[in-house]
């Protein structure tokens, strides 16, 4: 399945996909980031899933997943990356509008991660 994520933290993610895998099925996915060479490869669980309604960006169809298995030093790339994202989003937001966005945390919105699952 290659697919996206719209949001991930360092405890798990949202995959948006059209057929979401079983609840509490147990998988290992490839996490790929925009303008790096490194893959991350993490055990999963499906925590809960979204197959009713229509696939849009409001309430996108998917699966919320939890890693159950992600190294120390792969933990530390993963938090760099977020925070190296939302620093970016922060600026550009910022720039635009500086009263109207507080600051974000690390484990917010990381978008258009691909996966392979």
């Amino acid at each position: 399945m290659n697919t996206e994520t719209l949001d991930i933290s360092l405890e798990g993610a949202f995959v948006r996909c059209l057929d979401p895998l079983k609840l509490e099925e147990l998988f290992s996915m490839v996490i790929k980031f925009p303008n790096s060479d490194r893959r991350l490869a993490v055990d999963s669980k499906v925590i809960w899933v979204h197959v009713h309604g229509p696939d849009h960006s409001v309430t996108p169809r998917g699966m919320g997943v939890k890693f159950t298995q992600l190294s120390g030093s792969d933990r530390q790339f993963l938090n760099k990356m977020i925070i190296h994202r939302v620093q970016e989003a922060h600026k550009v937001l910022c720039d635009c509008h500086p009263h109207y966005f507080p600051r974000l945390r690390p484990s917010q919105h990381f978008s258009r991660i691909s996966l392979d699952v």
